[in-house]
């Protein structure tokens, strides 16, 4: 159900149960929030509007966030997770930040989940790789311990379906420097105006005085060097 068709007055029974957009972020400078109860994570409320959201509504997503929450880290560890979260979804988001090498979600900053009515809470959508990524010489889970992962990454429901997603997807993602290449190749004409509109004066992933070519060496040698331990790390688990 979109979330424009939930009206502040239509909250008794399936209603109430989506849609949602949360974004877990330490800027924490939304109207609607809250800290989630063991993890102590910054969860903004995006979607519904705070013009929309209505008591009810931000009660019942406290509630299930904490829910989520306390079958991680709390007394509930023998329960469902998958009641709860959809696990694929969960699996293919921390794949693609340990991939790209995002280190963003440690804050957190712009970590989003979202619910739709009467579904269970899935991950995404992914964004903003804009602070650490593709930089090299990574050889552990940057992301393990960050959010909800501490607690998924003791369940076997979750390593085994971490497992799957990777062998699922694990060609299609082995081609992406060749992606970058051509992608490169698409936006080239562009390189020069926007180095000179917007010049680099940061070191933020340790790129920015290298020339075009250099940096795209560096950002496949860094996805390969990536792919390659996350596909022997998987296997070896």
């Amino acid at each position: 159900v979109p979330i424009t068709e939930m009206e502040s007055t239509d909250v008794d029974g399936e209603a109430i149960t989506g849609g949602y957009i949360l974004e877990l972020d330490v800027a924490y400078d939304e109207v609607n929030k809250f800290k989630s109860a063991y993890r102590n994570l910054p969860v903004m409320i995006k979607e519904p509007d705070e013009d929309v959201l209505v008591d009810a509504q931000l009660e019942y997503i406290r509630n299930y966030v904490n829910t989520i929450e306390s079958i991680l880290f709390g007394s509930r560890k023998d329960e469902d997770i998958s009641q709860w979260i959809d696990l694929e979804s969960f699996a293919d988001w921390y794949l693609v930040h340990e991939l790209v090498i995002n280190r963003e979600p440690y804050w957190p900053k712009s970590v989003y989940m979202h619910k739709d009515r009467g579904g269970v809470m899935k991950a995404g959508p992914i964004w903003d790789f804009d602070w650490g990524s593709f930089v090299p010489g990574w050889d552990k889970w940057l992301n393990a311990n960050n959010v909800w992962f501490g607690g998924l990454m003791k369940r076997k429901d979750f390593t085994d379906c971490l497992k799957e997603r990777w062998l699922m997807h694990r060609d299609a993602l082995s081609t992406i420097p060749d992606y970058i290449d051509r992608r490169a190749a698409e936006i080239e004409d562009s390189w020069e105006p926007d180095s000179r509109l917007w010049p680099l004066t940061d070191t933020t992933n340790g790129d920015e005085q290298l020339s075009r070519t250099e940096a795209l060496d560096r950002m496949k040698a860094a996805f390969t060097a990536r792919f390659a331990w996350i596909d022997a790390s998987l296997a070896a688990d």
